[in-house]
């Protein structure tokens, strides 16, 4: 899989990410998606209100939300 904007392959200067993300944009209601480093997966951001969240877990019944650190 590959994406339209290699954003794993930019470098300036330091080395290529490790990870890519946006910092303090405010979103809301939007779902991003882009593709892992390598390659073999997408990441999913998805930004809503915390009143959403909570309808959403308690009708699929999430059973927890996960906290994604880079590696």
């Amino acid at each position: 899989m590959t994406g339209l904007f290699p954003v794993y392959e930019v470098d300036y200067g330091w080395g290529k990410p490790h990870w890519v993300a946006t910092v303090g944009v405010p979103f809301k209601n939007l779902v991003a998606l882009m593709d892992t480093k390598d390659g073999d997966g997408i990441e999913a951001w998805v930004s809503m209100v915390e009143k959403d969240k909570d309808v959403i877990e308690a009708k699929y019944k999430l059973l927890y939300m996960q906290l994604v650190t880079p590696a």
